[in-house]
């Protein structure tokens, strides 16, 4: 539940009891047709709240039972720390119980009892019942509903000043102890003095001392019914005092001060916490703020390239070389976009818990080689030298996440030849450690570079999301930012560790440590490159539900390079209508797109499988979206369809997806 926030207190005789009674006349207003759920919380915090700034011991809330009259139940309560709750002991009151009150709360009247011992004769029936609390002093106030009274209100042991018509204060510290001060210089001020010297913290002293000095008390209470302060004491804990006036002579002077001190160091602690949380809520924000305004930078750049080297492709239509040049840019600058969509629907899976890992034999010397000759081909055209090393392997074979391995690599390894100049070095290097554990191998992965380095306060939060150094020459460089946030949790995902070192101008290391369970040289593993597809002997028919004309053109045109023949649904309804009329076998697949005016693609689904045919029992039906979050993913299959494509489409993934599908269909059917 949020921390509510405190409005402030205005000194004066009855500041904390209008506080209060001002809050209460705020519950009995509550607009009672919230829904329960909203009720509750509201009634919890506004209970939180009074409590807490009127440093009761308790606060509670009883309501008149359903079906009587006038009985009623302790239904909600709060209470501070190291109070035993009542709200089980107090399921039902009766008239009898507390005849004085409901007489009172029955002429809309509040209970206000400094101390309870003077009312014992008053009200001899709930005396016994605050007494058998340990309750001191009380409030209580009537709570009506539609002009009768609903229930009632109150707080036990408040420690703030509690005040009767008669202007009577009465001030109970934690520890019960009270100092009653008389005067304005004597034996009190002497102690007061020592008492300052001998317990508060040194550098507090200019504060403190003057607060204490009695012979300012009387011009600074001339106007003000209290003062108070807080403050340290040696022992490391935080102390609140305050003085109060008790009586004034006729002139207006205080002539009897009471004198209250309390622990307070649980408040300031909560309050520091407060502090902390308010100050890292803001710096979060802050960083998400930052990383939103580079990402629509990040975004805006690739697009730029896009629509001006199509613009430039289409005045040199006639020029083949040209239109071969601008195509290979236009398709590098999608690559890089698709990379930045990439990392935040990573990140969103992180955030949200959904970011997986699973285990399969990983042939080490082959991913190895792929992620070398990858990078060295970013290194050379950077003009940056790269070495790969593999050694002090004894199992060729492991038992890893063959795509999240491949995600650290290609991260760490990418960074480098970013953050390298020319003419520098960059460093791969994999190897083995002996491991106890039987079984079991430490991969021990090391990539290493001669760049610009990260600055020591940028290392502390460099795995952070929405963090990204500050540095001219790293704002020059392409990408979100979040590579080292996804390699950091996938490495905690697989029960590694991951350390960094750096120099600003020297260069970085990144070392990762993995234990992983060995395995047979010849386990099966998955080839990293997809083999070759094979195409059915009779020609694929996929029914295309796509509203968008150029995604439809796009998926249509890629998929007649497979001789698959696309029919067209503009939207979810027009899908449905012809699976209705379709007949058996017209249709291999369905290919769905998610949102669609007059009927979505989730809609569509479901009242597809709910048709009385087994084409509609059966058909594959395969999301091609632009919605690839993970919750998107499971609302897909759990609408019924067989699987998830996104956007942009991967022309040879979703022919092995249509394949695959057509396939299981038929062997199903």
């Amino acid at each position: 539940m949020k921390q509510a926030e405190h409005p402030p207190v205005t000194a004066g005789a009855n500041s904390a009891a209008e506080y209060s009674l001002a809050l209460i006349d705020q519950l009995a207003r509550i607009d009672r047709s919230r829904s329960k759920e909203e009720m509750d919380e509201l009634v919890y915090r506004l209970l939180s709240l009074i409590g807490e700034a009127m440093l009761s011991d308790r606060v509670f809330l009883f309501e008149r039972l359903e079906g009587t009259a006038e009985a009623y139940c302790n239904t909600f309560e709060w209470c501070a720390n190291g109070v035993a709750p009542q709200i089980d002991n107090l399921t039902e009151i009766v008239p009898a119980d507390m005849p004085y009150w409901l007489e009172v709360f029955g002429r809309g009247e509040t209970i206000v009892i400094p101390n309870i011992e003077d009312v014992k004769t008053q009200m001899p029936s709930e005396y016994e019942i605050l007494k058998t609390q340990s309750i001191h002093s009380e409030i209580a106030v009537p709570v009506f509903y539609r002009g009768n009274l609903s229930g009632f209100f109150g707080l036990d042991n408040p420690q703030r000043t509690l005040t009767d018509n008669t202007g009577h204060y009465e001030e109970v510290a934690n520890e019960r102890q009270m100092h009653r001060l008389t005067g304005h210089s004597g034996r009190a001020s002497v102690h007061m003095s020592e008492m300052s010297k001998q317990s508060i913290v040194p550098e507090y002293l200019p504060y403190v001392e003057p607060f204490f000095d009695l012979s300012t008390l009387a011009e600074r209470l001339r106007r003000e019914d209290s003062v108070m302060l807080e403050y340290p004491v040696r022992d490391g804990n935080w102390h609140l005092a305050r003085f109060i006036v008790q009586t004034r002579g006729k002139n207006g002077e205080a002539e009897q001060v009471l004198f209250a001190m309390r622990l307070y160091s649980e408040e300031k602690r909560r309050e520091k916490d407060l502090m902390s949380a308010a100050d890292a809520a803001r710096r979060a924000n802050e960083a998400k703020s930052e990383f939103l305004s580079r990402m629509s930078h990040d975004i805006r750049t690739p697009m730029n390239v896009i629509m001006g080297f199509t613009n430039i492709a289409l005045q040199h239509a006639d020029d083949s070389d040209k239109m071969k040049e601008c195509l290979e840019k236009i398709r590098v600058s999608g690559s890089n976009l698709q990379e930045l969509i990439d990392d935040v629907l990573d990140i969103s899976r992180i955030e949200s818990g959904e970011f997986k890992t699973v285990s399969q034999p990983v042939k080490l010397p082959e991913l190895f080689d792929f992620y070398c000759q990858a990078i060295a081909g970013m290194a050379e055209a950077k003009n940056i030298r790269f070495s790969g090393k593999l050694h002090d392997i004894s199992h060729n074979v492991l038992l890893s996440d063959q795509i999240r391995l491949g995600q650290i690599y290609m991260n760490l390894l990418s960074n480098a030849v970013k953050y390298t100049p020319e003419n520098g070095d960059v460093k791969f290097e994999v190897y083995e450690e002996k491991l106890a554990e039987s079984g079991k191998v430490r991969l021990v992965s090391v990539v290493s570079d001669t760049g610009i380095g990260m600055m020591p306060e940028f290392m502390e939060q460099m795995y952070s999301a929405f963090s990204r150094a500050v540095d001219t020459r790293v704002n020059k460089v392409r990408g979100s930012g979040l590579g080292l946030a996804i390699v950091k949790k996938i490495v905690d995902l697989m029960g590694g560790a991951i350390e960094a070192e750096s120099k600003v101008g020297k260069g970085t290391t990144f070392r990762v440590t993995l234990d992983l369970p060995a395995a047979a040289d010849d386990a099966e593993t998955e080839e990293h490159t997809e083999t070759a597809i094979t195409l059915p002997e009779k020609p694929l028919t996929v029914l295309v539900a796509e509203n968008n004309d150029l995604n439809y053109e796009i998926t249509a045109e890629q998929l007649r390079g497979y001789k698959v023949h696309c029919v067209r649904a503009v939207n979810g309804q027009d899908c449905l209508q012809r699976i209705e009329q379709a007949a058996p076998d017209e249709f291999d697949a369905i290919l769905m797109d998610m949102q669609m005016p007059v009927m979505n693609g989730l809609e569509a689904t479901a009242a597809i499988r709910k048709l009385d045919s087994e084409t509609a029992k059966h058909i594959p039906i395969i999301a091609l979206t632009a919605n690839a979050y993970h919750e998107d993913i499971q609302k897909c299959l759990a609408a019924g369809m067989n699987a998830h494509l996104s956007k942009p489409i991967n022309i040879d993934r979703a022919m092995r997806t249509i394949i695959e599908c057509a396939r299981t269909a038929k062997e199903n059917g």
